[in-house]
């Protein structure tokens, strides 16, 4: 498994197109960075305003760049992924040796899994450094209306969950995006359905809303509003998406 993992990690950054996105991240975290800090201010929610200072400005980095992320690149990074190495001929070169279709597919979905880790983690660390350069920390910070307020260390955690809440996302989205790419070969045809996807979860009830409005739903999370139908959505999606793509992968037959 760790030489199947690490063969589909090598495949990954190999391409140029996971680099473009690798730069893409820390461009639009600079560039977010500068227009948060020349308004001053963060929305919650489009209706509630809150002043930015060092506490509070990495999870309002991650809103800025959550509908970036959810929308375009890592779909993209999904994609390319999937198609681009079945379109390459690269599954079959794999699959021709004696491996396991179970043991491929898990390895593509933890190197991928790394990768958006990867991603957050950037984002994180730029946005912690960057809020400490920028702004100065109060002693204690309220993310939520009615939420008690935090210490320093207290919103440390907050971050820390508020990141976590988008990486889950994001596996949600990892699930279908696979789901697509794998009963629609063509790159172009599997990336645009899944942007079709995304836009009509804005017509589905409100707690399958996270994919667009991910910043938003998951300051409601955190603060106990909407928990349930969140994660239970969220968990069916990809109990559901996993699934059908392992019996898709059982199936099909990728050596041809």
């Amino acid at each position: 498994m760790t030489e199947l993992f690490m063969s589909e990690w090598e495949r990954i950054w190999a391409r140029r197109k996971t680099m473009v996105s690798f730069v893409i991240v820390i461009l639009l975290s600079a560039m977010s960075t500068f227009l948060l800090q020349r308004g001053g201010i963060g929305f919650v929610t489009a209706d509630l305003e809150v002043p930015l200072h060092a506490l509070n400005f990495p999870v309002f980095l991650l809103k800025e760049l959550g509908f970036v992320l959810s929308f375009v690149l890592l779909p993209m990074f999904f994609v390319d992924s999937f198609n681009g190495e079945y379109s390459s001929g690269a599954y079959r070169l794999v699959l021709v040796r004696p491996q396991s279709r179970k043991r491929l597919l898990l390895a593509k979905w933890s190197s991928m899994a790394a990768v958006i880790g990867i991603f957050l983690t950037i984002v994180f660390l730029f946005s912690q450094i960057a809020g400490w350069i920028l702004y100065s920390a109060p002693s204690s910070v309220s993310f939520y209306p009615g939420e008690p307020s935090y210490s320093i260390v207290g919103a440390f955690g907050y971050s820390l969950l508020y990141y976590l809440i988008f990486f889950l996302i994001y596996l949600a989205l990892l699930g279908l995006t696979s789901f697509i790419s794998s009963i629609m070969p063509n790159a172009i045809l599997a990336f645009f359905s899944i942007i079709a996807v995304i836009l009509a979860t804005l017509y589905a009830p409100e707690s399958l809303h996270y994919f667009l409005m991910n910043g938003q739903t998951t300051f409601q999370v955190l603060n106990g509003t909407g928990l349930y139908p969140f994660f239970g959505s969220l968990l069916t999606i990809i109990l559901l998406s996993y699934g059908l793509v392992y019996g898709i992968w059982e199936r099909k037959d990728w050596i041809k």
